[in-house]
């Protein structure tokens, strides 16, 4: 991802990102006019998000694909980073509450890349997975005429940087997908909507970068409530930005850009009380403000999602010492 500015901004925002990656913080915040300047700098700094559709056997190779869609000026919006395959199939159970999750991701999302290692002509899209099927239809119907890109797999797992091939959204043979007459087309408005409800919503999930060992625990938190939770750390990792380009500030711009999907933002405290708090949640807080005035924000508490360490408060951890700062901070 190039950055389109240059000056204190960038800099700042990377400033930001190692300070709050510090065990041992220090206690001075952010000047109040810096602060302002960074969020104005995270609204501004807008690239497009991308849905990376991909067969579920190229599974492995997700991570190439953030690492590309950041190389080529996007912010990656992996259904599998996002969602969580494990945790939406065991929660969703049928392949069509999956895709509907999937396609609450995609439905905000800017542009469709496809990765793939089929070719863009009609017999190879139709030997596309399904699911990737009835995402292109899907994404077609919504903008109608919008340019798709296929990206090659293989060329990423050889080391490449192949440009994505561009097709016209009009072309033949992705006008075949969205045939009302197409089977396609039939589950898109029978199966998929069969039951009345709308898409699930999604979550973002914002909380101190030195509790993402928990991180794992909120996707399925989220789909309990019928919310797709989008955890920044899993849906761009920090060595998704260092192997695409090295400018680390750029992890904390591709967050505030996913912050676009969300139609809620959800806050988790600190868990160690006894720290100062970390600067990218009030960050990312201060960019949804912008984004979406009036939007719903929740104040969301780790024993909730049943987090061990805050369920058994002092009790948890080994040592005496560790115990006393348990207390402090309970």
């Amino acid at each position: 991802m190039a950055d389109r500015r240059t000056g204190t901004r960038p800099t700042l925002a990377q400033a930001v990102l190692f300070a709050d990656f510090e065990v041992a913080r220090a206690t001075d915040r952010l000047d109040p006019a810096k602060l302002q300047l960074l969020v104005s700098y995270l609204v501004g700094a807008q690239y497009p998000v991308v849905y990376t559709a991909f067969d579920g056997d190229h599974f492995a190779v997700t991570p190439l694909m953030r690492r590309y869609c950041l190389r080529h000026g996007a912010v990656p919006a992996n259904p599998e980073s996002i969602l969580g395959y494990r945790d939406t199939v065991e929660k969703r159970i049928s392949k069509q509450g999956v895709l509907r999750d999937d396609l609450g991701v995609l439905d905000r999302c800017d542009e469709l890349w496809v990765f793939t290692d089929l070719g863009p002509h009609a017999g190879d899209l139709a030997s596309l997975a399904e699911g990737v099927r009835v995402e292109l239809a899907y994404f077609l119907r919504r903008s109608p005429g919008a340019a798709v890109k296929i990206v090659p797999v293989g060329a990423l797992l050889a080391g490449a940087d192949p440009e994505p091939l561009r097709i016209d959204g009009t072309s033949p043979e992705f006008q075949r997908l969205i045939d009302p007459q197409g089977e396609i087309s039939r589950f898109l408005s029978g199966d998929l909507v069969q039951d009345g409800r709308a898409l699930p919503s999604v979550a973002f999930v914002a909380f101190d970068v030195l509790d993402s060992k928990y991180m794992h625990w909120l996707r399925p938190y989220a789909l309990t409530f019928d919310k797709v939770g989008l955890v920044p750390g899993l849906a761009v990792e920090l060595g998704d930005v260092a192997a695409a380009h090295g400018d680390l500030g750029c992890l904390l711009v591709s967050w505030a850009n996913l912050v676009r999907l969300a139609q809620e933002f959800w806050l988790f405290p600190a868990m160690d009380t006894t720290r100062p708090s970390g600067l990218i949640p009030e960050l990312l807080l201060h960019v949804w403000t912008e984004l979406r005035p009036g939007g719903t924000m929740r104040c969301q508490a780790w024993r909730d999602v049943r987090v061990p360490k805050a369920l058994l408060g002092a009790a948890w951890p080994l040592t005496s010492s560790e115990q006393n700062v348990m207390r402090q901070g309970g």
